[in-house]
């Protein structure tokens, strides 16, 4: 993996502490590593079709849930949110449509 992908810097901008998420990019997938010891919200940004993928790990070490929730109206595979509840599970979703996310692995 090529260093931290760009939605990494988005979620660091938005003030997402460093230490509970970390980020790498390759290709078109990017990993967002969580290590929370709370729950923690992570925003997608809105979907557009690009075809881009991410995938999201709760860290075996983290103690708390990892909620994802989509932009707006759009959806991750139909719901507003998924998330992410014990420490060790991990997705993948991908941007196939304007306003739809979809799991692609679980």
């Amino acid at each position: 993996m090529a260093g931290e992908g760009y939605y990494y810097y988005l979620l660091k901008a938005a003030g997402v502490d460093s230490s509970i998420v970390q980020g790498q990019f390759a290709s078109n997938l990017e990993l967002i590593r969580c290590l929370s010891t709370g729950s923690i919200s992570i925003p997608l940004l809105p979907a557009t079709g690009s075809g881009n993928m991410l995938c999201f790990k709760n860290r075996p070490t983290s103690t708390g849930s990892v909620t994802i929730t989509a932009n707006g109206s759009d959806t991750i595979d139909g719901m507003a949110s998924f998330t992410l509840a014990r420490a060790g599970d991990s997705c993948t979703i991908a941007d196939v449509a304007v306003g739809e996310w979809e799991i692609t692995s679980q």
